[in-house]
């Protein structure tokens, strides 16, 4: 089940990747630096996942 979890939040870090860069690239920067803080509570919490977020 661990690695069900990881492979989840890892394609989800992918597809937040992939917004970010696609909003930068339109120069919607504030769009942009709203993924980027769900792309790093993402990784905060793939990191420690007993804090009870579930995808």
């Amino acid at each position: 089940m661990r690695y069900v979890s990881a492979e989840r939040y890892s394609e989800a870090l992918d597809l937040l990747e992939l917004g970010a860069r696609l909003q930068l690239k339109h120069c919607q920067v504030f769009f942009f630096l709203l993924q980027l803080h769900w792309h790093v509570d993402l990784s905060y919490y793939a990191i420690i996942p007993s804090i009870g977020m579930s995808i």
